[in-house]
């Protein structure tokens, strides 16, 4: 009995240097800080593969109060880097062979949706980081017609003519299938030999069937 609270005290016990009061301050530390085949404990010092069990036995202390305390962005686990490798290809392995996570059904997911959603520090550095410093942007900034940058949003916004404007019908008037040459002719011969995305196609022939429905109805 003596040995094992003896046992208990050892690990109580906090190296010199610690505990850390000063949080992360970008995450390049966060992630050195997981680096490596252990995780050192900011409140003690001691090394260990996990730290959700000693945080809550040792310093009475949960996984979220301490990424709060130093920063930590909540959707990373208190693991070490090695250890959540070998953990992330067991579970792909699992799953391979059949194996499904178990979900969360009745009061546990209405109390999953319900929950507050947290802001992860860091979260713009993240960003940065995840597009690359030297990416080339998919949709650059344009010029408006006032002289201010736009995004490609809000230029697709103020370029599309809203349904039931005038603008909207003289568009849709000047289409190549709407001019005197075309109409009258079946919808299928305008579009035979032209290029056509799939569901264009699909629609085209949904439509045609509910145009013939209604004649046969209409017939009836």
């Amino acid at each position: 009995m003596a040995s094992k609270w003896k046992k208990k005290e050892q690990r109580r016990k906090v190296l010199p240097g610690y505990p850390v009061e000063e949080p992360f301050k970008s995450i390049d530390e966060v992630r050195a800080y997981m680096e490596g085949d252990s995780i050192i404990c900011l409140l003690c010092g001691k090394s260990y593969r996990k730290l959700g069990t000693h945080l809550a036995t040792i310093h009475d202390m949960t996984v979220d109060d301490y990424k709060e305390k130093y920063k930590i962005p909540w959707t990373y686990g208190l693991i070490c880097s090695e250890s959540s490798e070998r953990y992330s290809v067991a579970v792909v392995k699992r799953m391979e062979e059949g194996w499904s996570p178990p979900m969360k059904l009745g009061k546990e997911q209405a109390k999953m949706i319900g929950v507050e959603k947290r802001k992860s520090p860091f979260k713009a550095e993240i960003g940065i980081q995840n597009l690359g410093e030297h990416k080339e942007p998919k949709h650059p900034l344009t010029l408006s017609p006032t002289g201010e940058l736009e995004t490609y949003t809000a230029r697709r916004a103020r370029l599309t003519s809203k349904r039931g404007t005038d603008k909207f019908y003289i568009r849709m008037r000047s289409r190549p299938q709407c001019q005197p040459e075309v109409v009258g002719k079946r919808l299928g011969d305008y579009w035979r030999g032209r290029k056509q995305t799939p569901e264009h196609r699909d629609k085209r022939i949904l439509h045609g069937m509910i145009t013939r429905l209604k004649r046969i109805l209409g017939d009836e």
